[in-house]
């Protein structure tokens, strides 16, 4: 890592019987210092602006998951660019085995130039990967699917969905915000 790449963790957790996510986030710092990143402060009204403008059918808006301030959203940086330097990183974790699912945003107008998923591992895109068990991981985390990297030209096609299923059959499908 270098100063000013963040590292995002999504935990995925069984709440009354609904899947839920809480996520985390850290910013390098000088001398490989890892702060916090606050997480509530990266949605801004102005996305809100921007996903009415780019959608098929504006008039939709107030049944998207955008509209609803509340819907879970990743909001990351594209590298060497939106939110100044450093690279985003993500990783989700889980304590039973899942799948996760990446899409454009089928609201969404295809803008072109952009990739098939927002992410890559290894240097590759992919549009789907499994938890894998994480022998050292605490209970809650045991499996695993990253770290993925932000795709360099995953901005130009800004909002993508992804959805979350577990080996028991629970959903959650939340946003992702390229900035």
């Amino acid at each position: 890592m270098a100063i000013g790449d963040r590292t995002f963790k999504v935990l995925l957790e069984v709440i009354s019987g609904v899947l839920t996510e809480t996520v985390s986030a850290q910013v390098e710092g000088p001398g490989g210092v890892l702060n916090p990143l606050p997480i509530k402060k990266l949605k801004r009204r102005q996305m809100r602006v921007d996903y009415r403008s780019a959608m098929k059918d504006p008039s939709r808006f107030p049944q998207t998951d955008i509209a609803d301030i509340n819907h879970p959203t990743l909001v990351l940086r594209r590298p060497g660019g939106g939110g100044g330097p450093g690279a985003d990183n993500v990783t989700f974790a889980h304590l039973e085995e899942f799948v996760v699912t990446l899409q454009r945003d089928p609201e969404i107008l295809e803008d072109g130039g952009d990739p098939e998923g927002p992410f890559t591992a290894g240097g590759n895109v992919f549009t789907f990967a499994l938890g894998q068990i994480i022998a050292a991981a605490p209970a809650n985390e045991r499996f695993q699917a990253g770290p993925f990297a932000v795709h360099v030209d995953s901005h130009n096609q800004k909002f993508w969905k992804f959805s979350v299923v577990t080996k028991s059959g629970l959903k959650l499908d939340p946003c992702i915000i390229i900035d």
